[in-house]
């Protein structure tokens, strides 16, 4: 079942070539809230996909975590997208997106930036914002974090396969320990648009 995305930021990743196959989606627990003048949704997502045939046939789990778009502002100059070191390639899709060298050699290493507009992304990327992004990756354990700045869009998806596995991020609102767990989630991405949206971002730009 293809159910409906509940936010655009399945389309835009998968638009982005930053989602897998499936032949199944599945979305649950949706947040909503403004932050620094910035809508943001933050909704669970599950991707399954069926493999071999007869007997041999199983149902494979490709994507497991959550998605998070954050509304900006105002619109970006470019087109930037990020990934987790080795995770994305350059395909046809990619139109007029070059890679970007950014300013540390550690985030170097770590991810792969492309970008339409060089200076832009890099004023974006600063290490501090990119802390914050690893910050909120280490958070969920599943690694894999991508992403992509578009438009008025900054959206991110983030693996969590063992939240999931453990049964944790499935449990309803009203279990102690899940919602303490949606609170520290919801303080970390408020902590990633303080560092995106603040008005250094303004001064950084001009």
């Amino acid at each position: 079942t293809k159910e409906e995305a509940p936010t655009p930021a399945f389309d835009r990743l998968k638009g982005a070539g930053l989602m897998p196959g499936y032949d199944n989606r599945k979305f649950e627990d949706l947040i909503e809230g403004r932050r620094a003048g910035a809508d943001f949704t933050l909704v669970e997502c599950k991707l399954t996909q069926e493999q071999g045939s007869g007997k041999d046939k199983r149902t494979v789990t490709t994507f497991q975590g959550l998605l998070l778009n954050i509304e900006y502002p105002e619109r970006f100059l470019g087109r930037t997208l990020i990934a987790r070191q080795g995770w994305w390639k350059r395909g046809k899709g990619a139109g007029d997106l070059q890679k970007v060298q950014l300013v540390s050699k550690e985030l170097e290493d770590a991810f792969t930036v492309y970008s339409t507009d060089q200076v832009e992304a890099r004023t974006l990327l600063t290490p501090d914002r990119m802390e914050r992004l690893i910050a909120l990756e280490r958070h969920f354990k599943g690694g894999k974090l991508r992403g992509l700045f578009d438009e008025g869009h900054m959206t991110i998806a983030l693996e969590a396969k063992d939240q999931f596995e453990a049964g944790s991020i499935m449990k309803p609102l009203v279990d102690p320990s899940r919602f303490i767990r949606t609170l520290i989630e919801i303080g970390l991405v408020c902590d990633l648009i303080d560092g995106f949206l603040t008005r250094e971002w303004y001064k950084d730009k001009i």
